[in-house]
């Protein structure tokens, strides 16, 4: 047969293939119409030339030793392939294209969930100034009977400004505090612009602390500006991991203890941290302080005559070793739960005094003024202290007599070294309580009193020398202390007699604890005689 005959046959009758050749399939019924000439000629070329490897997609048919592939089965193959080549060479297009798309999206989310700017806010944190809704009243400051408890901090507000109304609640609170408060807080190398600048933009707390109420917004404050005032970053612990914490209550901070039941400072402990400038007057505003010991450190300028005031609880102060000047303010001996002061090795000046028409501290136990620069007389109502055991004025150049009576609990009376005149009181050598009496280095004058009973017991220490003494010396002075171990007598030229029995083997019957015993004994000037003496 033909090869065009053949062809023609096919093309004419589709459902006879007895003339078919074997092997021969026929096109699937997606051909559709007649074959052009030049499609004719193709197949002739396929037939004569044999199968290849890719028939051309119009060839419904190939001869015997190849497949038979319909046109919609070949084009998938060839579509994939096209597919892989077109995403290999736009991959990196491609997921460009869909990160930009993720982008945009996320912008949108952002910015349809953000809050509205308000119109009125400041720009910046350096740029705050004072809010004309700012309140002409100050709030008023009760004492709390339980604290709200704190929550978790709700973010950081570094560099973000508070609303207007916390900044005016903020300031009129703290204008009941300071003093010239607005003027204070303009100067931006002041400690209270420093102070108020942390509560705004530092502390995590501010919001609650502010919503629990003014006491609380004080207490806080005031350990911030004086955390400032004595150069806290130069402490020994200045990494803000133990003090100015902003997350946490100043109860948890170094140095700081509070009440349990509304967490108000009652222990402000400080020894030994190199704090360095002035305290702060708003320390008074601790009201319901109880212990203060800030010994061993820098501290200078002068305590605030109203620091005191209102803290009505206080029964321990030690401020002792700084370089503090200035008057002690009367108001801290007036402080009725007071029971121990020092204020020794400092600079202090003035009388040692109450207000007029105050009561002492009857509750007071020790009061150390050593090494400072005062002037009078011990005061008198020192007698009228009960339970006072440790009095100690060492060089404090105090004047003037001693008191009279010596209070009845004293245990430790050290005056030495200031230009205290007169005589000694009988009472001093009467005292049940008395153990060590420290009166050298002084101008007293007069005769050794007799001991008039009650006899004393207790007295181990009495030092009298470097005085103006005369008279002749009871006869046996000092039997009676049974517990003496030091008595010094000397360079008290004018002095006459006879010290401690005639026979020195006496001496340690006398005095069981005896270790030592001076008196001007030596010599043609002298008059006393002391065979116990061992420096004479």
């Amino acid at each position: 047969m033909q090869q065009d005959q053949f062809l023609k046959t096919i093309h004419e009758d589709r459902s006879d293939t007895s003339s078919i050749a074997p092997g021969f399939v026929l096109p699937n019924n997606t051909t559709r119409g007649p074959r052009s000439p030049s499609e004719v000629s193709n197949v002739a070329n396929s037939v004569r030339n044999g199968p290849r490897s890719e028939a051309p997609s119009s060839v419904g048919a190939i001869l015997p030793g190849s497949t038979i592939i319909p046109e919609t089965a070949q084009s998938a193959p060839s579509k994939k392939r096209a597919c892989e080549r077109f995403l290999k060479r736009n991959l990196v297009l491609i997921l460009v294209g869909c990160i930009l798309v993720t982008g945009v999206i996320i912008a949108i989310v952002v910015v349809a969930t953000a809050p509205m700017d308000d119109p009125s806010a400041v720009s910046g944190p350096e740029a705050i100034a004072a809010s004309p809704n700012i309140p002409t009243t100050s709030p008023l400051l009760n004492f709390p009977t339980s604290r709200p408890s704190l929550r978790t901090p709700a973010g950081d507000p570094l560099n973000t400004v508070p609303p207007p109304e916390t900044i005016a609640l903020l300031d009129a609170t703290l204008r009941t505090v300071t003093p010239d408060y607005d003027n204070l807080t303009l100067n931006q190398t002041s400690h209270y612009y420093q102070a108020r600048q942390w509560m705004l933009f530092q502390d995590l707390l501010r919001e609650d602390v502010i919503r629990e109420g003014s006491f609380w917004v004080i207490q806080r404050y005031v350990l911030v500006l004086f955390y400032y005032s004595l150069n806290g970053d130069q402490w020994f612990d200045s990494d803000n991991e133990t003090f100015l914490i902003r997350d946490t209550s100043e109860c948890q901070w170094a140095g700081v203890s509070c009440s349990e039941d509304d967490e108000a400072v009652i222990t402000l402990h400080m020894p030994f941290n190199n704090l360095t400038g002035t305290l702060p007057s708003e320390l008074g505003h601790l009201s319901k302080l109880q212990w203060l010991n800030l010994t061993d450190n820098y501290i200078t300028g002068t305590i605030s005559t109203t620091v005191f005031d209102q803290m009505r609880s206080l029964y321990h102060v030690d401020l002792s070793k700084n370089n503090i000047t200035g008057l002690i303010p009367p108001s801290l001996w007036s402080i009725p739960s007071l029971k121990t002061v020092d204020l020794s090795d400092n600079l202090l000046e003035g009388p040692f005094e109450l207000f007029a028409n105050s009561s002492p501290a009857m509750n007071l136990t020790e009061i150390r003024l050593s090494n400072n620069f005062l002037v009078g007389s011990l005061p008198s109502w020192l007698s009228e202290l009960p339970e006072l055991t440790h009095l100690e004025a060492v060089n404090s150049n105090f004047s003037g007599r001693l008191p009279d009576p010596i209070p009845p609990a004293l245990e430790h009376f050290n005056v030495y070294w200031n230009t205290l005149t007169g005589k000694i009181p009988g009472s001093y050598f009467g005292s049940a309580s008395l153990v060590y009496l420290y009166l050298d280095f002084n101008e007293l004058t007069g005769t050794l009193p007799a001991i008039d009973p009650p006899r004393n017991n207790s007295l181990s220490h009495l030092f009298l020398h470097n005085n103006q003494l005369s008279g002749e010396i009871p006869e046996s002075f000092g039997y009676e202390w049974t517990n003496l171990q030091k008595l010094f007598l000397h360079n008290n030229s004018a002095l006459t007699g006879s010290l401690g029995p005639a026979d020195e083997t006496l001496c340690t019957t006398i005095w069981p604890q005896f270790e030592k015993m001076k008196s001007d004994c030596k010599g043609n000037l002298s008059t006393v005689i002391c065979p116990c003496c061992f420096e004479c």
